[in-house]
C-alpha cells in the first residue's frame, strides 16, 4: 500500500509541475496579451490622428479645388466667378432664360437700384 501512496504522490509532483509549466505560459501569454493590447491602443490613436490630419489636408484640397476651379473658368471665360452668396434670383433667372430663347433677342437691358444684384444677374 505504500508504493500506491508513493507513486499517488509522483504523479501529484508531476501533475503540480506540468500545472506551474502551464500558469507560466499562461502568464507569459497574459504578458504578451498586455503587450499587444498596449501597441494596438498606441497604433489606434497614431490612425486617430491620421484620419483627423487627413479629413482637414482633404477638406483644404476642396477649398482649393473649388476656388481653382472658379479661377479657372473665370480666366477661360472672361468673366468673373459666380457670388457663392447670390441667391433668391432663381425667378429671374428665368426669365432671363425664357427671353434669350425666344427667337430674335440679342439684348436685355436691365436696371434698378445699386446693390441690388444686376451684375451678379448677367454673370
Amino acid at each position: 500500500a505504500l508504493w500506491v501512496l508513493e507513486d499517488r504522490v509522483t504523479a501529484l509532483e508531476t501533475e503540480q509541475e506540468v500545472v506551474v509549466q502551464d500558469l507560466a505560459a499562461v502568464e507569459q501569454r497574459q504578458d504578451v496579451t498586455e503587450s499587444h493590447v498596449q501597441q494596438l491602443q498606441a497604433d489606434h490613436s497614431n490612425l486617430s490622428l491620421t484620419v483627423q490630419e487627413h479629413g482637414k489636408v482633404l477638406e483644404s484640397l476642396r477649398t482649393s479645388e473649388q476656388q481653382y476651379n472658379n479661377t479657372a473658368s473665370s480666366a477661360l471665360s472672361g468673366w468673373p466667378p459666380q457670388n457663392a452668396n447670390f441667391c433668391g434670383h432663381e425667378s429671374d433667372l428665368a426669365e432671363l432664360a425664357r427671353i434669350f430663347q425666344s427667337a430674335g433677342t440679342q439684348m436685355v437691358i436691365l436696371n434698378g437700384c445699386a446693390g441690388v444684384g444686376k451684375t451678379s444677374l448677367t454673370l
